[in-house]
């Protein structure tokens, strides 16, 4: 259903492109979906991403070792009357979720690799060291790193992560589900947010805090085990 990735032409001659005023999309499983329009083979992503605030921006060029640059300036529809400051309000949030969720992922995919690992040496380990790494890995479990192959799940669509009955989401997944519906709320309308999306905001960034600050605890944890694997003579875990 997807649109096949678009690329400038190397050719002489005038090219044309269109930027949709959206920071970069998150990566896969990160909240684009497709509308209900969708044409076979010729369809975009839905935005997963935030609106760029009205301001200054340089569109930079590179190709064959050179550099161009061309200034560009975003203004708001004039019809839009909510106040200024309400508009950089909203914005602030909505980028400041949007990074936690891209912090989200490269943190699920450091877990990833790192559980990939775990599992390889657990089938050289014995004794205690084959009892540190199940435990390492039932710590990771419920912070994130689903293997590969079985995707990030439900926790990083934007919505739905862990809401199935006797089913929790590991923290990472969860909280970027969180965040990303409510980036998205946030990103609705042109208009201040309602109390219910600001407490839906606040609620999300203490979910982000609290998966960012039990990810912090298991590198420690991880140093913990690396110092276990070198004294028996195992190879160590790449640390993030």
């Amino acid at each position: 259903w997807y649109r096949p990735p678009q690329a400038f032409s190397s050719a002489a001659g005038l090219h044309r492109f269109v930027w949709d005023l959206h920071y970069t999309p998150l990566t896969a499983g990160g909240g684009r979906g497709l509308p209900i329009s969708a044409t076979p083979h010729n369809t975009v992503p839905a935005p997963s991403s935030p609106w760029v605030a009205p301001g200054q921006f340089t569109v930079k060029l590179t190709a064959g070792g050179r550099a161009l640059t061309q200034p560009l300036v975003v203004r708001m529809d004039p019809r839009v009357k909510t106040p200024p400051l309400v508009l950089a309000q909203q914005s602030t949030l909505s980028k400041k979720l949007y990074d936690s969720v891209r912090a989200l992922q490269t943190a699920d995919d450091d877990l990833r690799r790192i559980r990939g690992d775990v599992r390889s040496l657990q089938g050289r380990a014995t004794g205690d060291v084959a009892q540190a790494l199940a435990d390492f890995d039932k710590q990771a479990a419920a912070i994130g790193g689903a293997p590969a192959g079985a995707g990030r799940g439900r926790g990083f669509g934007g919505g739905g992560g862990g809401r199935g009955v006797g089913i929790v989401a590991p923290l990472i997944p969860a909280a970027s589900a969180e965040a990303t519906q409510s980036m998205t709320l946030l990103q609705a309308a042109d208009r201040a947010p309602t109390a219910q999306v600001m407490a839906g905001v606040t609620a999300a960034q203490k979910s982000i805090a609290d998966a960012t600050a039990k990810w912090t605890a298991l590198k420690v944890e991880l140093t913990k085990l690396n110092a276990r694997l070198k004294a028996a003579g195992l190879d160590e875990i790449k640390m993030p």
